[in-house]
C-alpha cells in the first residue's frame, strides 16, 4: 500500500523534525496523518474507505477532509525561500 509507505514517511518526518516546524506546520501534518490513519483503518476494517458524506455528485469522508485542508492549509501559510 503506497498511502501506508507515505503514512509512515510523513510520520518519520513529524517526530525527528517536530522542534524545527513552525506550529502551522505541524497542525498540517498532524491533520494529513490523522487522515491517513484513518483512511487505512477503514480499509483494513471495511476493505475499503467508507464515504457517509454525500452532496449531490461528490462524496467524501471527514479523513479525506483533514487530508485536503492540511494539504492546502500547509501550501498557504509556508513561506516561500528565497534564493540566492
Amino acid at each position: 500500500m503506497f498511502e501506508l509507505l507515505v503514512l509512515l514517511v510523513l510520520i518519520y518526518y513529524l517526530a525527528t523534525n517536530y522542534a524545527l516546524l513552525r506550529v502551522n506546520e505541524r497542525a498540517s501534518l498532524l491533520a494529513i496523518v490523522l487522515g491517513g490513519i484513518s483512511n487505512i483503518f477503514d480499509r483494513i476494517a471495511y476493505s475499503g474507505v467508507i464515504d457517509y458524506i454525500s452532496l449531490s455528485r461528490i462524496s467524501f469522508n471527514i479523513a479525506d477532509v483533514c487530508i485536503v485542508g492540511g494539504v492546502v492549509y500547509l501550501i498557504f501559510t509556508s513561506k516561500p525561500t528565497r534564493s540566492s
